[in-house]
């Protein structure tokens, strides 16, 4: 064999050594890390040494990579808020009203009220009541095209619907539209807090790789409102995002979302802790 084609192929030798090697550096830092089995033993037997019980299955070995992102607020905007629930209207001491209704806020938070009985969901039965709904809220301007439906009821004379926000299908927790409607049609109430997600941060990594859940499970033995004392049983964890607290201000003004696990009791409490580390942020 001649030089030259001995020179060939180990240029093509260290250029597929290195690839293989870049690669590998790449997926070691990029994806999921997994918690071992004995890990997840161990974590259900301590938690069991504290009256509370969960199923292994529910608890997932591989911790998920979540994308960075934020949300905006803007006081500038309550008004175009207002306007497009009430049309035309006035301010008062706690939002917007007109003859047919009124928007009072809570921070970045609102409450609809209509005054006005006239049907505007014609042909509304248990089997269309969400989508009258979306139907509505589109009209009166709002983005619904990244929503889920969080709960739905059909009691006595109405229907209430609670949409949720989502993000990469994933829940934001605290955004939510709560819209009731009358069997005859009419819109009695919208509630809610919806902003708008800026998907990126523009700030360091666009995604980070989540703590493993077994931490969450031990950091839930730490919280004070949790009686361990009464037997207790775990029936879900689920991913989503949080903002912590609820936005005191309603000045303009960009909010970053915390990745976060919620841990779900089967006596409906629900606990939320930071996905990136583990640590306990509020109970509902």
């Amino acid at each position: 064999m001649s030089w030259s084609k001995i020179k060939t192929l180990l240029i093509f030798l260290f250029l597929f050594v290195n690839i293989y090697l870049i690669t590998n550096l790449y997926i070691k830092n990029d994806t999921s890390r997994e918690v071992s089995a004995e890990t997840v033993a161990d974590t259900i037997k301590i938690l069991e040494a504290n009256n509370i019980t969960i199923d292994k299955d529910i608890i997932k070995r591989n911790t998920p990579r979540l994308r960075r992102c934020s949300i905006s607020n803007s006081i500038d905007k309550l008004n175009v808020l207002a306007e497009n629930l009430l049309g035309p209207c006035s301010k008062t001491d706690t939002g917007y009203e007109n003859k047919s209704g009124r928007v009072d806020f809570n921070s970045v938070a609102f409450l609809y009220e209509n005054y006005n009985s006239s049907v505007i969901a014609d042909g509304i039965r248990d089997n269309n009541a969400i989508e009258k709904a979306l139907e509505i809220l589109e009209k009166k301007g709002f983005d619904v095209k990244d929503t889920a439906v969080r709960d739905f009821s059909a009691q006595g004379e109405v229907y209430s619907v609670r949409f949720g926000k989502n993000i990469d299908d994933l829940p934001f927790y605290e955004g939510y539209l709560l819209i009731v409607l009358s069997k005859e049609g009419q819109l009695i109430s919208i509630e809610g807090y919806w902003p708008e997600i800026n998907q990126n941060l523009g700030r360091g990594d666009k995604y980070i790789v989540c703590t493993d859940e077994t931490k969450v499970l031990i950091n839930l033995l730490n919280v004070d409102s949790l009686d361990k004392t009464k037997e207790t049983e775990i029936v879900d964890i689920k991913m989503g995002y949080t903002l912590g607290v609820q936005p005191e201000s309603d000045s303009p003004i960009l909010l970053t979302l915390l990745p976060a696990y919620r841990v779900i009791l089967k006596n409906g409490e629900n606990y939320i802790f930071s996905a990136e580390t583990a640590e306990f942020i509020y109970k509902y």
